[in-house]
C-alpha cells in the first residue's frame, strides 16, 4: 500500500495512516472471508457428487482461479474493496492515553497531525478506554470516540438435562410450566408508564389546540 498511497498524500503520519490502513483491509478481509458462505453453497448446488464437492472445495481454499467455473463465482462474490469513510481515524493503544477526571469523565489525548503534538479531549465516560478506538468527525463537525469494551460472560458448566415451558404474561415477564413466575409486577410498571404517556400526550394536545385558537383569532 505505501506504494500506492503514502501517508504524505492524505496528510496523516505513518503511525495513524498504518493503523487506519490495517483497519479498512480487516474490514475487507471479514467481507471475502463472508463471501465463502454464499461460494460454498453455489458449489453443493452444482453438483451432488461428494468427490466433485470435495474437490472445488479444496480449490476455494488454495487455488481458486485454476477452476473456470470456480473462479467465475469467485469473481462474482468476492469484489473489489472499496472504502469511502474520510471522516476517521483509528488509533491503537500507543496512539493515546486516557486518566480519569472523575467518576462519569475521563480525559483523552490523542496523537495529532503534527509530530510531538497530541490533542486532549474530554469524554463522558465511566471507565478507561483501553484498545482499538476510532475518532470520528461526524457532519456538524463533533468529534466522537468508538471503542471496544471487554466483559466477562459466565457460562453454565452443567449440561440441560430438564426441559420446561413458558408462556409470556402480563402482570409478570413470563410464567413457567414448573409455576414460577420472572420478573413480578412487570405489568404494573408498564400500566404505569403507559398511563403517563397517555397523559403527556393528551395535555400536549390541548397546548396545540390553544395555539392554534390563538393563531386563528
Amino acid at each position: 500500500m505505501r506504494t500506492k498511497l503514502s501517508p504524505t498524500d492524505i496528510g496523516l503520519p505513518g503511525k495513524l495512516w498504518e493503523w487506519s490502513v490495517n483497519d479498512a483491509m480487516k474490514a475487507i478481509l471479514a467481507q471475502q472471508e463472508a463471501a465463502k458462505t454464499f461460494i460454498i453453497r453455489a458449489i453443493y448446488r452444482r453438483t451432488l457428487d461428494e468427490e466433485k464437492r470435495s474437490k472445488l472445495l479444496c480449490l476455494m481454499h488454495n487455488d481458486p482461479t485454476s477452476a473456470p467455473w470456480l473462479h467465475r463465482v469467485f469473481r462474482n462474490q468476492y469484489q473489489r474493496g472499496h472504502t469511502f469513510g474520510s471522516n476517521q481515524i483509528v488509533y491503537q493503544g500507543g496512539g493515546y492515553t486516557c486518566k480519569r477526571l472523575t467518576r462519569n469523565t475521563v480525559k483523552l489525548e490523542v496523537q495529532g497531525l503534527k509530530k510531538g503534538k497530541r490533542i486532549t479531549l474530554k469524554l463522558k465516560c465511566r471507565h478507561i478506554i483501553s484498545g482499538q478506538i476510532r475518532l470520528i468527525c461526524n457532519q456538524d463537525g463533533q468529534l466522537s470516540i468508538h471503542c471496544t469494551r471487554k466483559r466477562t460472560l459466565t457460562l453454565p458448566t452443567l449440561q440441560v438435562d430438564q426441559e420446561i415451558g413458558i408462556d409470556k404474561g402480563y402482570t409478570e415477564a413470563f410464567y413457567t410450566s414448573n409455576g414460577d413466575s420472572i420478573a413480578d409486577g412487570l405489568g404494573h410498571l408498564m400500566t404505569e408508564k403507559t398511563k403517563r404517556i397517555t397523559r403527556t400526550n393528551r395535555h400536549r394536545y390541548r397546548q396545540y389546540i390553544c395555539l392554534t385558537i390563538g393563531k386563528s383569532c
